[in-house]
């Protein structure tokens, strides 16, 4: 029996993780309970967390462009943590705006703590 390359082992796992978490029934959806927003799935956003996750299994590069109100924040920090918990290299975000910088580090990744565990 053929025992299935780690690295695509690792890829299925990000992809697979990040994939749940955006489903309709997945962590997010307790989100309220630690504070944020009632989760509304958004298509969009499972999309984007999908190739985001994607991209970084495969250490490839990827440009997304999306509207607001698809929840780009957290369709590229929840794969950036399913790929850091995963591997030894780490992961760096930049911000545009030190607006979207405080957001992320006062809200967004607490939030994301809480609901991940």
């Amino acid at each position: 029996m053929r025992s299935e390359n780690p690295q695509s082992e690792a890829i299925s796992t990000i992809v697979a993780d990040t994939n749940n978490f955006f489903t309709p029934d997945g962590p997010l959806k307790n989100a309220e309970a630690f504070g944020g927003r009632p989760y509304e799935h958004r298509i969009q956003q499972a999309q984007m967390a999908n190739e985001v996750a994607f991209a970084l299994a495969n250490s490839s590069n990827l440009c997304v462009e999306a509207p607001t109100g698809v929840g780009k924040s957290f369709a590229y920090l929840v794969p950036a943590v399913h790929y850091a918990m995963s591997s030894t290299s780490p992961v760096l975000v930049t911000t545009e705006t030190i607006h979207l910088q405080e957001q992320l580090i006062e809200k967004d990744i607490p939030l994301l703590q809480d609901v991940m565990g």
